[in-house]
């Protein structure tokens, strides 16, 4: 398989778009918006804390301010919060 093959890209960009798709279907509004403020608290917390973790560790490590806040530093440690986040919504389904 050539991971450069354009096709393979299409094909798995649909298949993304065809997982949220479904994942949408099954979101249930009422229930969601019945949590709505812990929902908010927790998001809000996945996305900071990681952030000012990362941010601590790259000034300590002696990164300059603009490794640790930058475009790289800031995707890493967003990206570090949703593996979390997803892993433990897997970790809690029924």
């Amino acid at each position: 398989i050539d991971a450069h093959d354009p096709m393979l890209h299409v094909l798995s960009e649909l298949g993304v778009l065809l997982l949220l798709f479904l994942i949408g279907l099954e979101t249930d509004i009422k229930r969601l918006l019945s949590v709505g403020g812990a929902s908010l608290a927790v998001a809000a917390a996945g996305v900071t804390l990681p952030f000012a973790a990362g941010y601590g560790v790259s000034i300590w490590l002696n990164y300059p301010t603009t490794v640790a806040v930058g475009p790289w530093g800031s995707e890493l440690q967003l990206r570090l919060s949703m593996n979390c986040w997803c892993l433990n919504s897997l970790a809690t389904r029924k």
